[in-house]
């Protein structure tokens, strides 16, 4: 160790989790955590199956306002780039409690377009979900929905590794300093007591040669369609938030009660555009004809050996503290990075230049339509 080494009529529909068991608040919050997890340009609202697998619901269709969210995904750590749970785009989860563009109308209210064709639901992705319909939506219809999935292209390094770097810091000035070795090698859990005061970069120190070239294979993850049950019958009701009544062409229903909460939206027969203010769109219907594959091939490109380092405060690299790129970035906001264990994870070396392609559609049988916006 050198030095000091050292996160519309309309309705309220709520998406909630339905597994094989009974439903728990727990799984509830896990399909929040899931339904905020939307990929731009593969699927419209994203969620779980309950055994680890990601459910799509329109299956790549794209929403009408497709956002870009960004968090700690794709290594992106203190030191630069996209992390610590950021976002930008439109349609996320705010302390109000109530999406910016949908309003309450009192505890428990929200206002929702009233438009002829709209009807009230509250939706669940389960087998056998009938029977778990809340309360204020007290009438289940059990359809088809897209499984979800993507094809995705795994990249392997040839001619070299970074598995088998180390890792330098650098400090002083604009992280200016000469690399100071952590005698920390790729993937190992080296438990020491230090701390980093900032400015601080890291830097990798190779010990074998890095990837000459890069191969590309295409791994199919396209799920098969699943049941999938909208619950209906909401009754309009009057506003009880005082100075918050619903605007012309509202009206104001009861959001479903817990664990449904985390999605407001209604339903509408057709395969149809969402409300602008409603872009996360679902399609179901009485049957899904999946005619999707996966491309045959994919590409890849050599990339610079980086990685993440993160610390923790246990001395078993259980605990996570704070995770860093390793890319040279100069990290300067925050405090001095400290742990009583570390570890680096190297990158590949290699990453997707041309992504594997999803080919062909899925068709729906007497479609319907879900539209969505976030709100607990």
């Amino acid at each position: 160790m050198v030095g000091t080494f050292g996160r519309a009529s309309s309705t309220s529909l709520r998406f909630a989790f339905a597994g094989a068991g009974p439903l728990l608040a727990a799984a509830a919050a896990a399909v929040l955590l899931g339904a905020c997890n939307l990929l731009n340009g593969s699927a419209d609202l994203a969620t779980s199956d309950g055994v680890g697998n990601g459910i799509a619901p329109d299956g790549g269709r794209l929403p009408d306002g497709a956002f870009v969210g960004s968090g700690e995904g794709g290594g992106a750590g203190d030191g630069g780039g996209a992390g610590d749970g950021s976002t930008t785009g439109t349609g996320f989860i705010n302390d109000a409690g109530v999406d910016p563009k949908v309003k309450a109308c009192g505890a428990n209210l929200v206002c929702l377009p009233d438009v002829a064709g709209w009807s009230p639901a509250a939706f669940l992705l389960s087998a056998g979900a009938s029977g778990m319909c809340p309360s204020e939506y007290p009438q289940a219809t059990t359809l088809q929905t897209s499984g979800g999935g993507s094809c995705d292209c795994t990249c392997t390094a040839k001619g070299g590794s970074c598995a088998f770097s180390g890792v330098a810091s650098k400090q002083g000035a604009a992280c200016a300093g000469a690399p100071a070795n952590l005698g920390l090698t790729g993937n190992q859990c080296l438990v020491t007591t230090a701390t980093l005061p900032l400015p601080v970069a890291f830097v990798t120190l190779p010990n074998s040669p890095a990837p000459t070239s890069c191969g590309g294979s295409v791994v199919a993850k396209l799920r098969s369609p699943q049941p999938a049950t909208y619950c209906t019958g909401a009754v309009p009701t009057a506003s009880t938030g005082g100075g918050n009544v619903c605007a012309s062409g509202e009206i104001c229903v009861n959001k479903p009660a817990f664990p449904f909460g985390g999605l407001t939206c209604i339903v509408h027969d057709g395969d149809i555009a969402c409300p602008s203010h409603l872009p996360f769109r679902t399609v179901v219907g009485t049957s899904v004809a999946d005619g999707r594959s996966c491309d045959s091939m994919c590409s890849c490109q050599v990339q610079p050996c980086a990685g993440t380092l993160e610390a923790f405060s246990d001395g078993a690299c259980a605990a996570s503290l704070r995770k860093l790129n390793v890319d040279g970035s100069c990290t300067t906001a925050g405090g001095d990075v400290t742990g009583s264990s570390f570890r680096y994870t190297p990158s590949l070396g290699c990453g997707v230049s041309v992504p594997a392609k999803v080919l062909g559609t899925e068709t729906y049988t007497a479609p319907r339509t879900l539209c969505c916006t976030f709100g607990i």
